[in-house]
């Protein structure tokens, strides 16, 4: 198609979007769509945005790019388009450049695109690299998206898309969206949903998540054990004491976790670690040698002769742990 490429490389025409009147003609025609002219307004952008809507199911590739393209820069009024936009976000031909257009053509209609959000969501599963065009998509629809959000991290029916929904809400202060938040963290079977809805209610600030967070510090999952403690860290002061009590009366570790986040080291903890160092988890060993490494001072024999026997572990990152802590401590590494 002639004209000039715009900022995406799209062959387009000097100005974004078709012209009314009869010119709107010969953009359709370019489509290949059969569209009529009218003299009222109105009627010319409802015909404009059918046109429009043909084109996103053309088989021609740019032809689908423009089309998308368009109806975002129409924006509000599109709003009909929603769906047609999501079943092509959706679409296994539908390739880097098209998702981009299509989340930018969301974001631009606004507030109706909400309904669509679970396809957003949907596509970030398969296409992650697109979740910050996705964000920002979302956040022009607006707070109607923050709830389509917070009802996919409930009713999705399976974990990726509860996962992906729950990190997506990092950003918002909708109170049904923490409340959605707190039920998945406390409520949901897969661990690596109670994970991300810990980290997000960390982002969000949510103080009122404080208790549930407390309690997630004692998770069978250390990722969540993780995820919590660093939600924690940021929601100061109350998060923070609750770190402190779990640094020395927790469990091992809860112990250890706190002391990653907090980012401290304290000997009156050390029987915790010492205990963690034995866990079944390579992830609570590793942290436990990590925070081992965070007391400074001279390394005692007993601590020395407990970090080199993990430079046999099975796990590789528990070695490394171990022989990072023992670096820094200036414990003697076992000869070769």
């Amino acid at each position: 198609m002639p004209g000039s490429l715009s900022k995406r490389g799209s062959k387009r025409g000097s100005k974004r979007g078709w012209p009314v009147g009869p010119v709107l003609v010969v953009a359709a025609g370019l489509l290949g769509l059969h569209c009529a002219t009218t003299r009222d307004a109105a009627q010319q952008q409802r015909a404009r945005i059918d046109c429009l809507m043909l084109g996103l199911q053309s088989t021609d590739a740019a032809r689908r790019e423009i089309a998308a393209e368009d109806l975002g820069a129409i924006g509000p009024p599109a709003a009909r388009s929603v769906w047609l936009l999501a079943r092509l976000l959706l679409d296994g031909r539908s390739e880097h450049e098209m998702h981009l257009l299509i989340l930018d053509s969301l974001g631009q209609i606004g507030p109706a695109a909400a309904v669509v959000t679970p396809a957003v969501v949907r596509v970030l599963t398969r296409h992650p690299e697109l979740e910050r065009p996705a964000r920002r998509a979302l956040q022009q629809i607006g707070p109607d998206a923050e709830l389509a959000l917070a009802k996919n991290v409930r009713d999705a029916s399976d974990a990726p898309a509860r996962v992906q929904s729950a990190r997506l809400l990092s950003v918002g202060k909708h109170p049904e969206a923490t409340k959605a938040l707190i039920d998945a963290l406390t409520k949901a079977a897969a661990p690596e949903v109670r994970s991300a809805a810990a980290a997000s209610l960390g982002a969000r600030g949510a103080m009122q998540a404080v208790d549930a967070l407390r309690a997630a510090l004692r998770d069978a999952a250390f990722d969540v054990v993780q995820a919590a403690a660093r939600a924690l860290a940021r929601l100061k002061p109350d998060g923070a004491r609750v770190l402190e009590r779990a640094l020395l009366q927790g469990t091992p570790g809860a112990s250890v976790a706190a002391s990653a986040a907090l980012q401290r080291g304290d000997r009156r903890a050390l029987a915790l670690w010492l205990e963690a160092l034995a866990d079944k988890r390579a992830a609570v060993r590793a942290e436990g040698a990590r925070a081992i490494g965070r007391l400074g001072g001279k390394l005692e024999p007993h601590l020395a002769q407990a970090l080199r026997a993990l430079l046999s572990d099975e796990s590789t990152d528990v070695q490394e742990a171990a022989e990072q802590s023992l670096g820094v401590l200036g414990g003697q590494l076992p000869p070769p």
